[in-house]
């Protein structure tokens, strides 16, 4: 396992800008802390209230419809999408809007470096896939400051809060200025699996913006069981690959 492979080295150590989550589990398997290293500058990053929309087809039309607003002023938009195919239905919408935009995922590979260059210009449009452009500085076009920076718009509902982060901190980088969103349908994959009818009836009649609370625990709680589910397969895991080293061991 990597667990075991990792144990091997003389000196393990890393660094994230997203490993807050894991700090249990990285102390538990591997006996490491988590010291917080101090911003270089000030964040200027605004978090704006996330939202729960009936249906997917309800959520394109409303990110459209904002991303056209943010257009319009002048600022970058990057929309984060869960898949290929999601990111192809937005494109339709934003089409659909006359909307001009980029799409970046694993079938523009070979553009990648030039969308995710032109993604911080002003106006710029651009529809990601989770995995595409992960870690990267995008570098803010004449007066893009001025106007607020990027906006990121996170339509994303992963299996970990960590790569939702990754996304998130595509803006307001190094001092800079930049908002973000979470915009969310009910008929993700890890909702519907988590949560009984009623509650999707109630959230369906018109979406969910507030209370906040309940917001947010509609859209952490799956996430949280589902990190507990992986964190415990793979010390499970661990395990069995103990036992087998000892078994092994003995019949030597």
């Amino acid at each position: 396992t990597y667990q075991r492979f990792f144990q091997k080295y003389l000196q393990l150590g890393g660094m994230s800008g997203t490993i807050s989550e894991s700090r249990a589990e990285l102390f538990t398997v591997y006996g490491l802390k988590i010291a917080k290293v101090p911003l270089r500058k000030p964040s200027l990053r605004i978090n704006l209230p996330s939202q729960i929309y009936p249906d997917q087809q309800t959520l394109w039309k409303v990110v459209a419809e904002k991303v056209k607003a943010m257009s319009e002023s002048g600022r970058p938009v990057l929309i984060g999408t869960d898949s290929v195919a999601d990111s192809e239905s937005l494109s339709k919408e934003l089409n659909a809007h006359g909307l001009r935009h980029e799409v970046l995922n694993a079938r523009q590979d070979q553009r990648e470096a030039t969308i995710i260059a032109q993604a911080g210009q002003p106006k710029q449009i651009t529809v990601s896939t989770n995995i595409a452009g992960r870690g990267t500085d995008i570098e803010l076009g004449k007066g893009v400051a001025e106007l607020g920076g990027i906006h990121i718009i996170n339509c994303q509902h992963n299996v970990s809060r960590r790569i939702d982060r990754q996304l998130l901190g595509r803006c307001a980088r190094q001092g800079n200025a930049g908002s973000t969103e979470t915009l969310i349908s009910l008929d993700t994959r890890l909702i519907t699996h988590t949560f009984p009818t009623w509650i999707k009836r109630f959230v369906a009649k018109t979406g969910l913006s507030k209370p906040q609370s309940l917001v947010m625990l509609i859209i952490r709680l799956p996430q949280w069981l589902e990190e507990s589910r992986h964190r415990n397969q793979r010390l499970e895991m661990m395990k069995r690959d103990a036992q087998l080293v000892q078994q092994t061991s003995i019949q030597d």
